[in-house]
């Protein structure tokens, strides 16, 4: 049995208490990871302690040439804040659900930690529309900018083609009824 994949798509599901479970049925010498999933079921906000992070993020940092398994690598990058390149984000969906993981899943009292406001600039000013090929797939860039909650610029977007200029409209209506998208200065 190898618990690691188990963990990680428990995380990816949401499902904390899945993967502590299976890590203390199948790894129970990893303690610092799980007491990590231990502080962030007893958390109401979820997120681990900047000291259990510093100490994943020591370890991932001396064994992580020694981790043969990309996703053991990945489940330490992830809740050691070590914000790296995993094998296991090839597509854009997958890099984007780490990364809005660490946004939210991780202690506010960090100074290097990612913020969604820097997330949001990655995507518009370092990726932008033409990473995306947002002509050719204008659905998947509405998408992203709507996942990292830019919702005006979603919106903006998606209006500049005929075809989903009416689908901009109500997702522009059912944000304003949801008091997510900021209205007109005057």
């Amino acid at each position: 049995f190898f618990p690691w994949p188990m963990v990680y798509y428990s995380m990816r599901c949401g499902d904390n208490k899945s993967a502590l479970k299976c890590l203390e049925t199948a790894v129970a010498d990893q303690k610092e990871i799980i007491a990590a999933f231990e502080e962030m079921l007893k958390n109401s906000d979820g997120k681990i302690s900047v000291k259990v992070k510093s100490q994943i993020k020591m370890q991932y940092k001396q064994h992580k040439i020694r981790m043969s398994d990309p996703y053991k690598r990945a489940v330490f990058a992830i809740l050691g804040s070590c914000n790296e390149q995993s094998e296991l984000t090839s597509s854009f969906e997958d890099y984007l659900w780490m990364q809005l993981y660490l946004i939210s899943n991780v202690s506010t009292e960090s100074s290097d930690k990612l913020t969604l406001p820097t997330l949001q600039r990655t995507i518009l000013e370092q990726y932008g529309e033409k990473y995306f090929k947002a002509d050719e797939q204008p659905q998947r860039y509405f998408e992203v900018l709507a996942l990292t909650g830019q919702f005006e610029a979603a919106i903006e977007f998606l209006s500049r083609f005929d075809r989903y200029r009416t689908h901009s409209v109500h997702f522009a209506l059912a944000l304003n009824e949801l008091h997510l998208i900021a209205g007109p200065r005057n």
